[in-house]
């Protein structure tokens, strides 16, 4: 029986964190929280072929040649190579799913980016998660662990329109990324890509195969893991607040999980002893749709501009690729040492870090980030207020920041400055009591999503709403995911 049709192994549940620079996958044995001992939280390595320490990081990058796809890192890599050319690799696919119009999503893409007008962005996100699919897949067996798994699919927190039309996309790509799986095999990973014609008629083919599924019913009846409302998706900032060990006591905690494309925040209330649910915090999820990328970006108007270059003009737009390109390196680079020597047409810069943050454009993206962050906080202040214990004490409120970003200057600074008074504790990605030291734990805040994506029990189930006089009353309603 195909992937496509055969039921999944309930003893276990897989996560879908689909990354703008990075996409990862994690399985969480399907038990309840306190049943969970280490071994049953496993990421994957579906980015092996990278550093060991990024080994569980997939690079969302897709490059098209006129003989193939690429993909992961293999792709990254050809689009280095073809520095100072017309093409471009087609990237950060997260991005075409939140910000692109639905019916974009069939529109030829740019011919920098598929010059055989073959694909358009649905048919290459089609492809890059059979991918993320099959190397999962790979990763399960050689970890004795069961496949096919219901599945569950991280998603930024979108407005209520994009939210419902995303969700409808979601489902359909990863039903298609089964149907391609299951067509091309192994072939999908071979050295060199997938040749064009098997894409195309693998495309074609998983078209008509999900469409007959459907019509027949078919269709594996427990490919996804359906919450409330039939959604197969999980805000991220809601799977981030999963990842809270099972201390006892009434806590308040706000995520602030900063990736690629979008910086998302929440607050949430872990449950008294004797409870399981954790509450979301009503009005206390925000999303901004600038991140890290943006950062890499004002990053190489920067350097262009200390080199004495037009941002656009045709003379740049060699060093620009080339910039972008190397934009996540150059970053890490620059805030790590706080300097970055760069040699641009035979003249050596010295980019500074401090000169760099002190950009008007920075700036501002560092106060809109805040003040997303600090509407979140405020939420779970008024919450901690409203739900005194008896003697009157509020619980304690923790911070935890993840996602790619969560070093970044300006996110470290929701920590140490979170712009309203109070006594906050910093808070890192646990789930159980006592958690061994894990192998993953050096990126930890980036897995964050796809594991708690995983837990059988998420925050979802009772909803805490407070009005602006600071009074709270819990509501036994379901949180649409």
């Amino acid at each position: 029986m195909t992937l496509l049709h055969c039921p999944r192994d309930e003893s276990w549940i897989g996560c879908v964190d689909f990354g703008t620079s990075y996409s990862k996958f994690a399985m969480v044995r399907a038990v309840d929280r306190d049943d969970l001992k280490s071994e049953d939280i496993r990421p994957l390595a579906i980015g092996y072929g990278q550093s060991s320490a990024r080994e569980w990081l997939l690079p969302s990058v897709l490059y098209v040649t006129d003989k193939a796809v690429l993909f992961g890192a293999e792709a990254e890599r050809e689009a280095l190579r073809a520095l100072g050319t017309a093409r471009d690799a087609f990237r950060s696919p997260k991005e075409y799913l939140s910000t692109c119009d639905i019916d974009d999503y069939d529109a030829r893409l740019l011919k920098e980016i598929d010059p055989t007008g073959f694909f358009s962005a649905r048919t290459l996100l089609r492809l890059f998660i059979a991918y993320l699919l099959h190397r999962a897949a790979e990763q399960a067996h050689a970890e004795c662990l069961p496949w096919p798994i219901p599945l569950r699919v991280a998603r930024p927190a979108w407005e209520p329109k994009r939210a419902r039309d995303g969700e409808i996309l979601l489902r359909d790509l990863v039903e298609h990324g089964f149907a391609i799986a299951d067509i091309v095999g192994s072939a999908i990973s071979d050295s060199g890509g997938l040749d064009l014609n098997s894409a195309l008629a693998a495309l074609e083919q998983a078209n008509e195969n999900v469409r007959q599924a459907k019509k027949n019913k078919t269709i594996s009846s427990n490919m996804f893991v359906v919450g409330r409302y039939n959604r197969i998706s999980v805000p991220e900032a809601t799977a981030v607040a999963a990842n809270t060990n099972r201390r006892p006591g009434r806590r308040l905690v706000v995520v602030a999980d900063i990736g690629g494309g979008t910086s998302d925040f929440g607050a949430f209330m872990t449950p008294v002893q004797g409870q399981k649910t954790m509450a979301e915090v009503n009005g206390g999820s925000h999303i901004l749709t600038r991140a890290g990328d943006f950062l890499d970006m004002q990053l190489i108007r920067f350097i262009l501009s200390e080199a004495g270059y037009l941002e656009g003009h045709q003379t740049s737009r060699g060093i620009t690729r080339r910039l972008t390109n190397q934009g996540r390196q150059n970053k890490e680079i620059l805030f790590a040492e706080r300097t970055l020597k760069l040699e641009i047409d035979d003249r050596l810069l010295n980019i500074s870090l401090d000169k760099f943050l002190s950009r008007p454009e920075v700036q501002n993206f560092a106060e809109i980030l805040r003040e997303r962050f600090r509407q979140s906080l405020l939420k779970a202040k008024q919450c901690a207020q409203a739900y005194r214990s008896a003697n009157g004490l509020e619980p304690p409120i923790e911070i935890m920041l993840t996602g790619g970003g969560n070093s970044l200057p300006m996110v470290r600074a929701l920590l140490a400055d979170p712009g309203l008074p109070g006594n906050y504790v910093a808070r890192a990605p646990e789930i159980i009591e006592d958690e061994d030291t894990f192998e993953f734990d050096t990126i930890r805040p980036q897995l964050a999503v796809a594991i708690g994506g995983a837990l059988k029990d998420l925050p979802s189930t009772t909803n805490l709403i407070v009005d602006r006089n600071i009074d709270a009353v819990a509501v036994n309603q379901p949180t649409p995911l």
